[in-house]
């Protein structure tokens, strides 16, 4: 279920309180999660995943930054007490659940490793991370359902960033994402290119330790008719044609994690 390409495909007609379908489901969710061993009861867990299979030099800064992409994220990486080094596996935190659904729902690369991603309390967090009950069968086995209302375009309600919909924070209505980049280039250069269709600044994602581009990074707009005329064209800047789709479309899940090495 995480290959698919795109994360997740949500109608933004949904009112930002559509959450009649999931609420119905509360009860089911309760008693699934009610077990004395069931890891996710608390509400702090409920936007928290699993991410395993972490390279020993890749940091928070560099986990923040490139789930970042899909929108605030908070992580931090499990170490050994003794000696501080990695355990290879940790925990990112988000603020809205299409995000979380965006990022479960698609592959990740970091430091050229191949992230395992997991609902908190899921499959993949009780192998690596420890613990876990029975009662997260129950959970999993709901979890096909809430996507299905998620994509209908409900939203959770309540959540600060509005409505269903991978887009929902406003911040991301206008960025693109650029893939592809040669390593030379830099921010100015990004400007300089679509500043030509209008208003436009770029950021580029490097590496947490050696600063090196990444290989992609994103551009945001002013206006919807820019961003439109830049998604219609094709761009070639420092040499290389850059693969250009919207923010979290099928270009940003395919090279989010591996360009620039």
């Amino acid at each position: 279920k995480k290959q698919g390409p795109r994360p997740v495909s949500g109608g933004g007609g949904g009112s930002a309180s559509g959450g009649g379908g999931l609420a119905a489901l509360a009860p089911l969710l309760e008693a699934a999660a009610g077990s004395t061993s069931a890891p996710r009861q608390h509400p702090a867990d409920a936007l928290k995943i699993f991410v395993g299979g972490l390279a020993d030099e890749t940091t928070k800064e560099t986990l923040d930054a490139y789930f970042g992409q899909f929108g605030p994220a908070d992580s931090y990486i499990m170490r050994d007490g003794a000696s501080g080094r990695s355990r290879g596996f940790g925990f990112v935190n988000f603020k809205d659940q299409p995000t979380m659904d965006a990022v479960l729902s698609s592959m990740h690369e970091v430091d050229g490793r191949q992230l395992k991603v997991d609902y908190h309390g899921g499959a993949g967090s009780n192998k690596q991370g420890g613990g876990g009950g029975g009662s997260n069968n129950a959970l999993q086995a709901l979890a096909p359902l809430l996507g299905a209302l998620e994509q209908g375009g409900g939203g959770l309600g309540g959540g600060s960033f509005g409505g269903g919909g991978r887009k929902d924070h406003p911040a991301d209505v206008l960025k693109v994402f650029v893939g592809g980049l040669a390593d030379e280039t830099t921010k100015e250069t990004l400007d300089s290119h679509f500043g030509q269709y209008g208003i436009a600044d770029s950021y580029i994602m490097r590496d947490g330790a050696s600063g090196r581009s990444r290989g992609f990074g994103f551009v945001n707009f002013k206006d919807s008719d820019v961003l439109e005329m830049v998604l219609s064209q094709v761009h070639v800047v420092d040499g290389r044609q850059l693969n250009v789709d919207r923010h979290g479309g099928a270009g940003s899940n395919k090279q989010g994690g591996g360009g620039g090495g």
